[in-house]
């Protein structure tokens, strides 16, 4: 048992939307580490988390201090993924990452991703507040070029 966040992939995703997601997913993740001191790591809780064209990967830190460990499961999505996933995070820090980068899917992909949690459906709304500005902003400029 633990807290759980899910979705599920209904068809293929959009390869250029994807590298914009990527992006997008880890500007945000910096700025949650930086709002919320809460680092996250790679996909086994050391090192860093991938953030490329074609898959974003990351776990929580597995030993943010020598008693402490933030790491539970891999947050997986990529390119290539299709069908339910989930990752369960027990609520640790990462959780914070995670469901933004679920809003942010939810952006780009739109009927092609559904998204749910063992939670409310906005369990951070400043996060949920600051990534939609985000994506206003993003798209707002991108109107202007």
């Amino acid at each position: 048992m633990g807290f759980t966040r899910y979705y599920t992939i209904h068809k293929r995703l959009n390869g250029e939307d994807f590298s914009k997601f990527s992006k997008d997913t880890e500007s945000i993740c910096k700025w949650i580490n930086k709002v919320y001191g809460h680092k996250i790591a790679g996909w086994n809780g050391q090192g860093d988390p991938e953030f490329t064209d074609e898959l974003v990967s990351f776990n929580g830190c597995q030993f943010s201090s020598p008693d402490t460990d933030e790491s539970h499961e891999t947050f997986e999505i990529s390119l290539e993924s299709k069908g339910f996933n989930f990752t369960k995070t027990q609520l640790k820090p990462y959780d914070k990452h995670v469901f933004a980068t679920l809003i942010l899917a939810e952006f780009y992909f739109g009927d092609s991703i559904e998204i749910s949690g063992d939670g409310e459906d906005d369990d951070y709304p400043e996060i949920t507040k600051v990534v939609k500005s985000f994506l206003r902003d993003r798209k707002i400029n991108e109107i202007i070029s």
